[in-house]
This record gives C-alpha cells, sequence and structure tokens, in this order.
C-alpha cells in the first residue's frame, strides 16, 4: 500500500500517487515510516538534495533515449530535456560535494562524467 491509502490495484491519479511512484524504491520503507511516525521531525536538505540528485539522473538516462519513461514504460528521446537534467544534476552534485567524503565525490563525479559522456554520444548520433 502507498501511503495516504493508495493502493497498487486502484490508485489515485493525484499528485501524491505520482510523487510516490517517481520515489526510488530503496526510498520508499524510509518514507513509509517517517510518515507514520508520531514524531515527525522536519526534511533535512541534506537528506532531499541525494534523491533529487538520483531523480535527475533517472530523467536523463529516460530523456537520452538508454532508459524507458518511467511513466509510459516506452523509449523517449528528448536530448534538450536531457540536457537540463544533465545540468540540473550536475549543479546539485556540486553544491554538496564538499559536505561529502572522497568516496562519496568520487561517485557523484562519475555520475555526472558519464551522464555527460553519453549525453554527447546520443546528440551527436541525433545529429546524423
Amino acid at each position: 500500500m502507498v501511503p495516504g491509502g493508495v493502493t497498487g490495484e486502484n490508485p489515485d491519479p493525484g499528485p501524491f500517487y505520482l510523487w510516490w511512484q517517481l520515489l526510488p524504491g530503496w526510498l520508499r520503507p524510509y518514507v513509509q515510516r517517517r510518515m507514520a511516525d508520531e514524531t515527525r521531525a522536519p526534511l533535512d536538505v541534506n537528506q532531499v538534495i541525494p534523491v533529487m540528485i538520483e531523480q535527475l539522473a533517472s530523467m536523463a538516462w529516460q530523456k537520452m533515449g538508454l532508459q524507458p519513461d518511467m511513466m509510459t514504460g516506452q523509449i523517449h528521446r528528448d536530448i534538450e530535456q536531457a540536457r537540463l537534467a544533465i545540468d540540473a544534476c550536475a549543479a546539485l552534485c556540486q553544491s554538496i560535494e564538499s559536505r561529502l567524503d572522497a568516496e562519496d565525490q568520487r561517485s557523484l563525479q562519475n555520475l555526472v562524467r558519464d551522464l555527460r559522456v553519453n549525453f554527447v554520444e546520443r546528440s551527436a548520433g541525433a545529429n546524423s
């Protein structure tokens, strides 16, 4: 069951359901526990930014046509949307990089590098 009473068989098509569907699977149990917890603490931006980075990276892969669109299950290619997602992902990575240990910094740098290399390859293919 999705928090808020929405079930997988009978989903509420509202904005919460869409948000829930976009949430990475590994993060859902944490969100469910936080929503059920009566002593909820305010969200910490340091916890939200990595989720946003993952979402933007996922959208970039989809918009480059390298993964199926999460809403349609189809491959949809939009190079300009991919560029925007990559630029936003890179900006968020840069904003938190100084707060991370060396291993996490390398992971983010590798992610951005992989996105950019694939973007160059995919955009060159679109122009030929």
